[in-house]
């Protein structure tokens, strides 16, 4: 009766512990900010954001303007360069799960700091304008108004106010921007580079203008923290049935223990049988699971032209490190598991058996 019931918690326990394993690494070992982090800086992602942005700035048409694609890129590394945007990606991930892992009547806020793009902001346009300077036409005599032409030692400054002039003030941009934006609720400031408008030039908004303002950044963001929140709730009770699930798991345990309570030898004999039993489908999976990956996945992945090669290096890098991130723990433990459990049973033949009670007469 002991060894039928043994046998039946047993095969209960082995797959609810291949899950218990797996579940337990996804949850600590996977998702979490510090793996998401590393990831992001191991596969070099802001560095192929940067490379993008520039590739998609190199395609751009500068219609009667002096500038180059070359100049823009420039600028956009100095405004915003990859160790700035590197720090608040990591900035976000750590209080986006900090708040994921809270109380549920927590509030969300994901602070950018942008003082260092605006401080960053007018030195770049002054070097932009100062090399698209000599590329302007050398202005003639009869020149048409409006159009921008260089004179002889032409300053950055002029350029500046001739900008100015045609209702492009690029100073206005650093005090109209503010320092921090909330990414969890932005307030995005109307920003004019010139002079007022006039209201007789300004256009009635049109049914268009009303259809984007449904859509805007604010309601966009709004839209996805009512989502996180929705999914932030959905965890906390999944996470409250999984506590259930191993008190239940534990409490097996426990019964399995008790049932083969009887002599030394045989409780240690069943104890090395379950250890072995439960360790071996996860070290088979983790084994299992590189193999596949090596031979089978990462083969069969073919990425088109279009996709550029560092992409293309970093996704086969990321699965290698989530296959070591998931198994890496489950691989050893369950190892550790089964070679306890090879000493367990080999150790209790040594044990002496326990002898009958003899009654008295």
């Amino acid at each position: 009766m002991r060894t039928a019931a043994s046998i039946l918690i047993l095969s209960i326990l082995v797959p609810c512990t291949l899950v218990v394993f797996l579940v337990s690494s996804v949850k600590a070992n996977v998702l979490t900010a510090e793996f998401i982090k590393h990831e992001l800086a191991a596969q070099k992602v802001y560095t192929i954001a940067e490379d993008q942005a520039s590739q998609q700035i190199a395609k751009m048409k500068f219609e009667n303007l002096p500038i180059n694609a070359a100049d823009l890129q420039t600028l956009v590394q100095r405004v915003l360069p990859a160790s700035w945007l590197q720090m608040n990606i990591e900035s976000t991930l750590d209080r986006t799960f900090a708040w994921f892992n809270g109380p549920s009547d927590a509030t969300l806020a994901l602070p950018i700091d942008l003082r260092g793009p605006k401080s960053e902001l007018l030195p770049g346009v002054d070097a932009l304008i100062a090399a698209a300077i000599p590329r302007l036409p050398v202005c003639q005599r009869h020149q048409k108004e409006g159009e921008l032409c260089r004179t002889t030692g032409m300053s950055v400054a002029q350029v500046k106010d001739l900008l100015k002039q045609g209702g492009i003030d690029v100073a206005t941009v650093t005090t109209q921007l503010p320092d921090e934006i909330d990414l969890a609720n932005p307030v995005l400031p109307t920003i004019k580079l010139g002079n007022a408008a006039d209201p007789e030039k300004e256009a009635p908004p049109t049914q268009d203008t009303k259809s984007e303002q449904t859509t805007s950044v604010p309601d966009q963001a709004k839209n996805i923290v009512a989502q996180m929140t929705n999914a932030k709730e959905i965890y906390h009770q999944v996470l409250g049935y999984w506590n259930d699930a191993l008190i239940v798991f534990g409490v097996l345990v426990l019964g399995y223990l008790a049932i083969n309570a009887k002599g030394w030898r045989r409780i240690t004999r069943w104890t090395g049988i379950l250890t072995l039993t439960l360790g071996f489908l996860p070290l088979a999976v983790s084994v299992a699971s590189k193999v596949v990956m090596e031979k089978y996945l990462l083969p069969s992945m073919h990425f088109t032209s279009d996709i550029p090669a560092a992409v293309q290096t970093a996704v086969p890098a990321a699965i290698r490190d989530f296959q070591h991130a998931l198994f890496s723990t489950t691989l050893l433990v369950s190892a550790v598991m089964v070679a306890f459990g090879v000493v367990a049973i080999v150790g209790a033949h040594f044990i002496p058996a326990r002898k009958p009670a003899t009654s008295k007469k």
